[in-house]
């Protein structure tokens, strides 16, 4: 076994390379795009579905546990963010294997 074959150097599985994308830059591209959506889009979609609350909670929409994550206040919280999961991204993705991490 080479080196390039271990799971921690990314040969195998769904999520080394999800059709040649490295998962970082589509977390990074994912949040970009979402707060471009707050910068352009109608406020109330992106209220409604963009951030927890408990009324959207009991409404059902349960998703917005999970893209409120990628809501950003401001282009400086945004940068912050983004510069910080791509610094720590690589040793996570060493640690926990691609799968885990995304």
């Amino acid at each position: 076994m080479g080196i390039g074959d271990r799971d921690y150097m990314g040969g195998g599985g769904f999520a080394p390379r999800v059709r040649g994308y490295d998962p970082v830059w589509v977390i990074i591209g994912i949040n970009v795009l979402v707060f471009i959506l707050w910068q352009v889009a109608d406020g109330r979609f992106m209220r409604l579905n963009f951030l927890v609350s408990r009324e959207s909670l009991e409404a059902g929409r349960v998703w917005t546990l999970l893209t409120a994550a990628f809501s950003h206040k401001s282009l400086f919280h945004l940068l912050v963010n983004m510069l910080v999961l791509f610094g720590f991204a690589q040793a996570l993705r060493a640690r926990w294997g691609d799968r885990r991490f995304v």
